[in-house]
């Protein structure tokens, strides 16, 4: 089979991307240095759920060519793809933002005659792709390709060794896109960059002897929901706040559409009256969605009443043991 190169100075022709503006993955800077007409909608049509073929309506009436589709946009459209009967196809889908698996691969052949795995982040830049993925293809779960021109990577041990091919571990990436550091925030750029102008993705992977990288994970402690990436102690510093709340601890929960969704889990004073609807109300009121970039902003899905936590020696809450609680009850819910 053949294989089609498809670069980023390649993609001249009218392409659709509905990423908000200030996200690497929707900036519009690379399409105006360009030259590239770019169709977008509101973030929120796609995420809903039920709108991914007036997204698609919209990609057909105006001839485009190429879409970046977020894995949630791809899942819907696979799950329609026995009903869709059109001739209309894009010459390639680009998808990233979260680990990824050969279900994927199903959009090949019916929506697009390519599909392209991408992976970068705001702080990064663009990173790495993997080349095309044509029909009969298949992909391996976490497989995001190969460095851009420009970049470098490596992966390193708790200590910073750097590790050997094939071997787990932190992927750190240097480049002339990676950014300068976080904004009054000194914490973040220690534990983020190191010298050298290396910065410490938060995912764990491995390099392939064929230079490809391999996403296995991740260490920081960071929520992925549709590919927005939430910071769970963001969320708890504002519903803390809340009256007689003694502990509130936000955990990721699996979602087949989204990835992960968020959970939070909260234990009251022992005189308290406070139910889950109060804590929900709190959080609608707290957390704006309508405004949000993406529709769905940083308010919580689910919520727990605990009547305590397990905790950790250092006094915390013991969120891997919250986060086994909280994934019973959905499956019990």
């Amino acid at each position: 089979m053949s294989t089609t190169l498809i670069t980023v100075e390649s993609i001249q022709e009218k392409t659709y991307n509905d990423r908000p503006f200030g996200w690497v993955g929707g900036s519009p800077v690379i399409k105006i240095s360009n030259g590239i007409t770019r169709v977008f909608s509101d973030s929120s049509l796609a995420i809903k759920g039920n709108d991914i073929m007036s997204v698609w309506d919209m990609i057909k009436a105006e001839q485009c060519s190429k879409a970046l589709l977020m894995p949630y946009c791809v899942g819907d459209l696979i799950a329609l793809k026995d009903s869709y009967t059109d001739d209309f196809q894009l010459d390639v889908i680009l998808c990233g933002g979260q680990i990824i698996d050969n279900f994927y691969t199903q959009v090949v052949g019916v929506y697009t005659k390519n599909l392209v795995v991408v992976y970068g982040s705001t702080e990064a830049g663009f990173v790495t792709m993997r080349p095309p993925i044509q029909e009969g293809d298949t992909l391996e779960i976490g497989d995001i390709g190969g460095p851009v021109g420009g970049v470098e990577l490596k992966t390193v041990d708790d200590s910073g060794n750097v590790l050997p091919r094939g071997v787990p571990g932190g992927l750190c990436i240097r480049s002339r896109m990676v950014f300068k550091g976080y904004f009054q925030n000194e914490e973040g750029n220690k534990v983020s960059l190191t010298g050298n102008r290396w910065f410490r993705s938060g995912d764990i992977a491995a390099i392939t002897n064929d230079n490809n990288v391999v996403i296995q994970g991740r260490i920081k402690d960071i929520i992925s929901r549709g590919t927005r990436k939430i910071m769970p102690d963001a969320v708890e510093d504002v519903v803390i706040q809340m009256s007689d709340l003694l502990h509130v601890a936000v955990v990721p929960v699996p979602d087949k559409r989204l990835y992960e969704e968020v959970c939070l889990c909260f234990v009251t004073d022992r005189n308290s009256d406070v139910t889950v609807d109060d804590v929900k109300r709190f959080c609608e009121e707290h957390f704006e969605v309508r405004q949000s970039a993406d529709g769905l902003g940083e308010r919580p899905t689910y919520y727990f009443k605990f009547d305590s936590f397990p905790m950790l020696g250092t006094g915390k809450p013991n969120k891997r043991m919250i986060k086994m609680d909280a994934e019973n009850r959905l499956k019990n819910k």
